[in-house]
């Protein structure tokens, strides 16, 4: 009996053993599966990922909403009327050639009113809008996207900066799967009489630093005069 129990036990012990090995090996094979998954979903496909993006300019009932949503900013505490309204497109203009001129970089085609044209969804798997940026362009070295804005109505508009930290997020999904060096300019323009507090620009680069440390953002300040201003509003406004 004694020699039947012990032969039970070294079984018992020995399917034991077997067990925990089949249970690591299951364990093993669907780790190995899942690390396979997430490589192919991330790194699998770049190449023909990045061949399906390129830069277009929006449709004019894109540019149209986007226009509307721009003067649609939320009024402040003390609002102060204002005899003439500012044409967005004027200060666009404006903006993007002295930021072209002072960097250097008129010689380069540029794509007004751009967006990225493919499934933003392939890399994004929060959102599928695709944000329009007021230019685009390619220099030697780096895909630069702009973006101007008032820098006074900037700073107290909170829903602006939430659009601006959409739009460098679809960049950093879209930097990371072309691997090239892709940053958005920010252009601050400061209008006669509006400009920014310094408070207010500090507030900004706290809340972007990281984009600005990572090189996804850069920010310049453009002084516009009381003659180039004059050009900036509707007049029957």
């Amino acid at each position: 009996m004694s020699k039947e129990v012990a032969e039970k036990k070294a079984q018992v012990s020995e399917l034991k053993t077997e067990n925990r090995e089949l249970r690591s090996q299951v364990i093993s094979i669907a780790t190995n599966v899942s690390q396979r998954q997430t490589s192919t979903n991330i790194l699998g496909l770049p190449q023909d990922l990045a061949r399906m993006f390129t830069i277009t300019s929006a449709g004019e009932a894109e540019v149209e909403e986007k226009q509307a949503e721009d003067h649609q900013a939320p009024a402040q505490e003390q609002p102060v009327p204002r005899p003439r309204r500012l044409d967005r497109r004027r200060l666009e203009n404006l903006a993007v050639d002295r930021f072209l001129k002072e960097n250097d970089l008129s010689q380069f085609p540029i794509v007004h009113e751009a967006k990225l044209t493919a499934q933003i969804e392939i890399i994004d798997q929060v959102s599928t809008s695709s944000p329009i940026f007021d230019a685009y362009l390619t220099s030697l070295d780096a895909e630069i996207f702009i973006e101007v804005q008032s820098s006074n109505r900037f700073a107290n508009a909170s829903f602006i900066r939430d659009r601006l930290y959409v739009m460098l997020t679809k960049l950093s999904h879209y930097k990371a799967l072309k691997k090239t060096n892709v940053f958005m300019s920010l252009v601050l323009v400061n209008l006669p009489g509006e400009e920014a507090r310094p408070s207010q620009l500090s507030r900004l680069f706290a809340e972007f630093q990281p984009a600005i440390s990572g090189g996804l953002l850069r920010i310049v300040e453009i002084v516009v005069t009381e003659e180039e201003a004059v050009d900036l509003y509707d007049s029957d406004a």
